[in-house]
């Protein structure tokens, strides 16, 4: 009897262990693939957010103010004495705003990226979590870990063209920066009329 009572209590547990497993883990194994895929999702925000990190905001903050003061010097000369600019001078700013360009909405993308950047952070370990608790139904994990694709997919080439932008701006400053020096200084000896 005790032995009976014995093989009954192990076979009711093992079935409670097996049902436990079958609720519990087959929620978790067709879920598998996607906790893998948001895996690699998590590993190429990582990178993502050290591109991100490296963007040396203080030193393009800098030119930008350089390249908006340089400007507005030149043409406050012209303007103040009610002159006519010359042409090669137009041209030289003409070729300067290329700079300015590049940095004009650098504040608003870099912090739209930043907020996007942490946003999608939480969003995925959130995913993470709950596919490996088993929580969406596989279709519904399916159209999650699509969404959260693009949205890396969309950080990175943001990431990337803000990047390539602000080192363009950059290069074209330190190639036009001495002219536009030489340019308001000649411009500040002019003698008043």
């Amino acid at each position: 009897m005790n032995k009976t009572l014995t093989h009954s209590l192990v076979g009711v547990l093992m079935a409670m262990l097996v049902t436990t497993h079958l609720l519990s883990g087959c929620g978790n194994h067709a879920l598998k693939p996607y906790v893998q895929t948001v895996d690699s999702l998590k590993t190429v925000m990582n990178k993502l957010e050290k591109e991100f990190a490296k963007i040396d905001t203080t030193r393009h903050r800098a030119a930008r103010d350089t390249v908006r003061m340089q400007m507005e010097n030149v043409e406050r000369f012209f303007l103040t004495r009610g002159d006519t600019m010359p042409r090669h001078v137009a041209v030289k700013l003409s070729d300067y705003r290329f700079a300015w360009k590049g940095y004009k909405q650098m504040d608003g993308d870099f912090l739209k990226l930043r907020n996007e950047l942490r946003f999608t952070q939480n969003q995925l370990r959130t995913l993470h979590t709950d596919l490996k608790n088993g929580v969406p139904s596989e279709v519904l994990a399916k159209k999650f870990v699509a969404q959260e694709k693009e949205v890396v997919q969309r950080l990175d080439i943001g990431i990337t063209g803000l990047t390539t932008k602000l080192n363009n701006s950059y290069q074209k400053y330190l190639e036009l920066k001495p002219g536009m020096t030489h340019l308001e200084d000649s411009l500040k000896n002019v003698p008043n009329l």
